[in-house]
């Protein structure tokens, strides 16, 4: 009988141990749940320190909780702490057991501590890392066309571009494009010539309606025939009645006129597809026919894109200025007052009448004057940008027009 009441007792006792046991834990989990949500809601409401100290305690609670550590160097980073948020996170990395979740938030964070001390290659790899373990995680995919842009990557953002198309929705050409016309302006600025023309040709594949391809074809070649005319220069400087200097200095001009004169068509069917922003190519044309004693075919271009754009301020100026070079002072007036009639706000057209009025009665120094202020201001990026003040961004970014 006492062995039945013993054992009764010590089943009792362990039930009663067991049960505390787990009340006890479940209150302690439950309490660090409340800890992490509370840490997270003061993190969201800017409550940096107070958060810190949420983390702070649950870690030492629960050292193996992982999130509790990526969310403390979280902390650090918005606080601007970089580096010992780097150090906090770098040092979860030597845990094991990581669930998906957790390694994925690990390195999600890490990218974000390495691009805010601008170590943005590290910052891309902890994407990549993203990527290997989840190919279809939208804020990687994301974030690496981010990081690649901020080092004007185009050739890669162009790739994950794609590859986000590709799994998240339907394909945006006109985009892909564009990404491919950035890749070619800074092919350009190293005067790779070749990939650049390549790139914006593939770029064509992609969509033949973006104006923005043509422009840039023309400044490939129109770069190009400058290096070729600089090569000229060299040669003349060297001595051009030296041994074969002459031919070399007559085929470097032959080629450099030939690629220049593949500029012009390209040019011209950029403002007729896209004649908001002809001024950002009349100038170049009515530049490149100089160069190649062609100024005379001005006239016939502008008067087509008046026909086809008579609201057109630009084309209007531009035709203005073509006659009075010609000395036709009459008909200069004459279409900077349509310009005046088209925006009585357009100034620079005002500063053109004001100029022509001036040589009409022959006030040649006043002329002069005006002449050197209106070639200032159409040539300042800056004047352009408030002269028109809807320009796509993209404009701005690729034409360095800032602000």
């Amino acid at each position: 009988m006492n062995t039945i009441f013993l054992l009764l007792f010590l089943t009792f006792c362990t039930l009663l141990v067991v049960y505390l046991y787990n009340r006890v834990n479940t209150g302690k989990t439950a309490n660090l749940k409340e800890l992490y949500s509370e840490g997270l809601d003061m993190l969201v409401s800017g409550k940096r320190y107070a958060a810190y100290n949420n983390f702070k305690q649950i870690i030492k609670q629960n050292s193996n909780n992982i999130m509790a550590y990526i969310r403390l160097g979280q902390v650090l980073r918005e606080n601007g702490n970089y580096v010992k948020a780097i150090k906090i996170h770098k040092s979860i990395l030597l845990r094991k057991k990581l669930s998906s979740y957790e390694t994925i938030e690990l390195h999600k964070n890490l990218s974000k501590d390495y691009f805010k001390i601008e170590n943005y290659k590290q910052a891309i790899n902890e994407c990549k890392k993203i990527i290997d373990i989840d190919s279809n995680n939208e804020w990687a995919l994301k974030e690496i066309i981010r990081l690649y842009k901020n080092i004007n990557d185009w050739e890669n953002a162009f790739i994950y571009l794609k590859q986000y198309f590709e799994i998240f929705g339907k394909i945006d050409n006109k985009k892909l494009a564009l990404y491919k016309v950035y890749q070619a302006k800074y092919q350009l600025l190293s005067n790779d010539f070749i990939k650049s023309k390549n790139t914006l040709e593939e770029a064509l594949s992609y969509n033949k309606e973006e104006p923005l391809i043509y422009y840039f074809l023309a400044k490939a070649n129109s770069e190009e025939s400058n290096v070729k005319y600089d090569e000229a220069l060299l040669i003349e400087k060297d001595d051009l009645n030296k041994y074969d200097n002459k031919d070399k200095y007559n085929e470097c001009i032959k080629e450099a006129k030939e690629i220049l004169a593949k500029s012009i068509p390209l040019w011209t069917h950029f403002c007729e597809i896209n004649p908001k922003y002809s001024w950002l190519a009349l100038p170049l044309i009515k530049d490149a026919l100089f160069a190649l004693d062609r100024y005379s075919e001005m006239e016939t271009t502008l008067i087509a894109l008046n026909k086809r754009y008579p609201d057109n301020i630009e084309i209007l100026i531009n035709l203005a200025d073509y006659y009075s070079h010609k000395g036709e002072i009459d008909s200069s007036i004459e279409y900077i007052d349509m310009a005046i009639e088209k925006d009585d706000k357009a100034y620079l057209s005002k500063l053109i009448k004001i100029k022509l009025l001036s040589e009409k009665s022959n006030n040649a120094e006043l002329s002069k004057s005006l002449e050197e202020l209106i070639t200032s201001l159409t040539k300042n990026d800056r004047f352009q940008v408030l002269n028109n003040s809807n320009i796509n961004n993209d404009y701005k970014a690729l034409f360095d027009l800032n602000e």
